[in-house]
């Protein structure tokens, strides 16, 4: 048995693929790399026009009944964000091709539960989509695949960093960071879903910002998933980023040369932070606040803002508008404009009754003073220099509030319905002010006995006539738009940052799951069987149609990250192998002095550098890979040993190979009965193959990928108690096959060999480099191997050894 080294020789489409550049670069692929076809996705040159033209009608259909409330400007009810991308309608279970009676989407129309606010479709429309399902779902407009774009891995991405570091200048890279949508694209989101969240990213981060420019964060690939900004155009510190990070639950240290470069020249951890994630946690407290800074207190702000709001009430230079009716209150409500050298301050006074101090019809002066109204507190919202909105929530003392009460203000859009300083302000006031007319002076005008001449002269000063208030808050709306124009937000109807928020919040399906591990779905599934514990927690997505909460993903991803070996790289080829690279680096070879098991040309022990990264299989080479060597080439393996069941013993002869084992093999199963020379045939034929080097490793190679760092016996420690964890060894069947009267209580469920990939990966990323097969070695075997030279050695000539 063996298992192969790969080193690139020929560098293909170097501009396209710029992680071909680096011998050792690859991308880590953890199992077989499936491509699992869509039902719908079958190309319009494959369907008959009779198909077309059948899906083009239910395009209709789905976009005048449904998509206003699952898609239009980013709407996304019940969590279904988009009805016209049917990949996700497919992969959530919603539409089952084929059968339409399994289609919950169909159920659902047809119980009358959808359209939700509308008339039931029509028979004929019903038999169309039933027909439509049972013909295969197919897609029905470019809409629905408009996003569909090569699979960015988290590597993938740093290639792309580094590349684009690569171009600046000075000292930019220190102040430069990324933020990434590439889960995103690799979900299947489509391009109208893209821009939304591309929208939303350039809103928050200029929301966020003291800079006097409006700056859209840049996209640094082709299909706009990943994006560059200057800390220094939002006036952000690098303090301000690091505050960012160390929130960041997908913390990955990636080991990759382009991650590490990256780490190295803008000197962080973390250079790359998700989009979504940022979105969700830099638009509500503490991070809103931390990165605006804003104090503890409205009077701070206003003296930052260069406003004196009791002088300007003093002098008659406050404008007013107090009303009973307020989207976010049940209770009368002041709204106070102040002009600030950057715009408009404007701030509201709320109030948790109506009753004596809180009437503000009966008390429209105040806070100070006689008779003055006793609010319980209030919302600021005042422009930036780049001309955006911040928000703050105040007490009645004007203290910093995360969250307003609800007694007081309420956000229907939350689930507590809690208004949040930040994400509720911005989601309410997506064009800027709201347009409010003023109730109090025409109520004073029309009872001028109610108030003394002093009282009816200030109230009338604070509260100006219908049409001024108009054109400041116009002139105020007017500034926001152009610079939310300038962002590159297309609509003001509903906000880009919540619908980006509210998206991360949401339960995720296996292909989103899998998309945000960065790895493949088919990929993702079946790292899951390997891994009883997360198998279980994430037991909902191999259901159709299954879902995990948010919370429970983002608390485990931490050991989906170890687990999966997230921070190594690789590569599937063209037969299915995949590739793991492994870092070069210093170890201790062979057994220490005093070890009962070693044997003498396993001692003594002695340090050795491996000088230069490689790439190495994850897993042994399979029956099925031999197979397709031997079929393209008519190769002739001929001479080995044979399971005798029988007799319960091997039995060697020349007619028994690798195919005629006697030994229960699947396609995935390691080849056996393979010779020294029959492994490197194969390496000559896959490196012909692959245009690539491959070869076996050296002894040296393969103990130090096999150590993985560890410095025990075993990668998973001294002892023996847990080595089934990490691979398969002989146990009691295996004993009663070849010798009955032995007992052995070890039970690993594989009495022979087991298929690759059954058992825990090493650090590296590597299968079974302990139990189940030994394995070939490129150099020969050496007694007096710890005379061999410390940085890549290699053995003397002789008999070629194996592990």
């Amino acid at each position: 048995m063996f298992r192969l080294i790969s080193k690139t020789t020929q560098l293909k489409n170097l501009d396209a693929n710029p992680r071909q550049n680096r011998v050792s670069f690859m991308i880590l692929v953890l199992g077989t790399l499936t491509v699992l076809p869509l039902v719908n996705s079958q190309q319009a040159s494959a369907q008959t026009s009779q198909e077309i033209e059948r899906a083009d009608r239910v395009a209709v259909i789905l976009k005048e009944n449904c998509f206003r409330c699952h898609g239009e400007d980013g709407a996304d009810e019940g969590g279904l964000s988009n009805v016209l991308n049917i990949r996700k309608l497919v992969a959530r279970g919603l539409i089952v091709p084929g059968k339409a009676a399994e289609s919950d989407l169909m159920q659902r129309i047809v119980d009358g539960d959808m359209p939700a606010d509308g008339d039931p479709l029509s028979g004929d429309d019903q038999s169309l989509l039933t027909e439509w399902i049972n013909a295969g779902a197919f897609d029905f407009n470019a809409q629905a695949n408009d996003s569909a774009s090569e699979f960015i891995s988290p590597l993938d991405m740093f290639v792309l960093i580094e590349n684009d570091l690569k171009t600046l200048n000075g000292s930019a890279p220190q102040f430069t960071r990324y933020f990434s949508l590439a889960h995103f694209a690799n979900a299947g989101k489509s391009a109208a879903e893209m821009e939304i969240y591309r929208e939303g990213l350039s809103k928050l981060v200029n929301s966020l910002s003291w800079g006097d420019k409006i700056v859209k964060p840049q996209p640094i690939d082709p299909g706009k998933t990943l994006f560059r900004i200057d800390l220094r155009n939002y006036r952000w510190s690098v303090a301000t980023w690091e505050k960012i990070a160390r929130k960041n639950p997908y913390d990955v240290r990636y080991q990759t040369d382009s991650a590490q470069f990256a780490y190295q020249i803008t000197q962080t951890d973390q250079p790359v932070v998700r989009a979504d994630w940022f979105v969700a946690v830099a638009s509500v407290p503490p991070l809103y606040n931390e990165i605006l800074e804003l104090p503890e207190t409205d009077r701070e702000i206003e003296e930052i803002l260069d406003v004196d709001v009791d002088s300007n009430i003093e002098r008659g230079l406050a404008f007013r508008a107090g009303f009973n009716n307020s989207g976010v209150s049940q209770n009368n409500r002041m709204i106070e404009r102040h002009e600030t050298k950057f715009g408009a301050y404007w701030k509201s006074y709320d109030f948790a009754g109506n009753a004596a101090q809180k009437n503000l019809f009966a008390h429209p002066l105040g806070p100070k003073g006689e008779n003055a109204f006793e609010h319980d507190g209030g919302e600021m919202i005042f422009n930036l220099p780049n001309g955006m909105q911040a928000y703050y929530l105040a007490d009645a003392k004007g203290t910093k509030l995360d969250k307003g009460p609800v007694t007081i203000v309420s956000d229907p859009q939350r689930p507590d319905r809690s208004v949040i300083n930040g994400l509720s302000c911005m989601s309410c006031h997506t064009a800027g002010m709201i347009p409010k007319t003023d109730q109090i002076r025409a109520s004073v005008e029309k009872n001028p006995g109610a108030f003394d001449d002093e009282e009816r002269e200030q109230i009338l000063t604070l509260y100006p006539k219908l049409g001024v208030l108009d054109r400041l808050m116009d002139q105020d709306k007017d500034r926001f738009l152009r610079a939310l124009q300038q962002a590159g937000v297309s609509s003001s109807k509903k906000d880009p940052i919540l619908q980006l928020a509210r998206q991360f919040e949401q339960e995720l399906d296996l292909e989103t799951a899998a998309a945000e591990a960065g790895l493949t779905t088919s990929n993702f599934a079946k790292l899951l069987t390997r891994f009883p514990k997360l198998a279980r927690i994430f037991a909902p997505l191999n259901v159709p149609g299954g879902t995990v909460q948010r919370e429970v993903f983002v608390q485990n991803f931490s050991e989906i990250a170890q687990e999966f070996a997230l921070k190594q790289e690789s590569e599937v080829n063209s037969i299915g192998m995949q590739l793991v690279t492994i870092p070069a680096g210093t170890f201790t070879m062979g057994l220490t002095e005093g070890d009962k098991d070693a044997q003498d040309d396993e001692q003594p022990s002695h340090q050795v550098t491996i000088s230069r990264d490689f790439r190495m299989g994850a897993n042994e080479v399979t029956v099925g890979q031999f197979r397709q060597f031997v079929s393209e080439t008519g190769y002739k393996a001929n001479g080995g040993y044979r399971f005798d069941a029988d007799r319960r013993r091997f039995l060697f002869s020349e007619d028994n190979n690798w195919d005629r084992t006697g030994l229960e093999q699947t396609e995935d199963h390691p080849v056996v009965n393979v010779s020294w020379n029959d492994a490197i045939a194969f390496c000559d034929w896959l490196s012909k193959k692959e245009r690539a080097t491959y070869r076996l490793p050296t002894e040296a190679e393969w103990e130090y990928a096999c150590r993985a760092g560890t410095t025990t016996r075993f990668a998973s420690g001294n002892g023996d108690e847990d080595m089934f964890i990490i691979g398969n060894f002989a146990y009691d069947k295996v004993e009663t096959l070849l010798r009955p009267e032995d007992e052995d209580d070890w039970d690993d469920g594989f009495p022979l060999t087991a298929p690759t990939g059954q058992f825990q990966p090493n650090r590296f990323g590597l299968f079974d480099m302990h139990g189940n097969v030994w394995e070939w070695c490129q150099d020969t075997y050496a007694a007096t191997f710890s005379k061999a030279p410390v940085t890549d050695p290699t053995g003397p000539a002789g008999d070629n050894g194996f592990r």
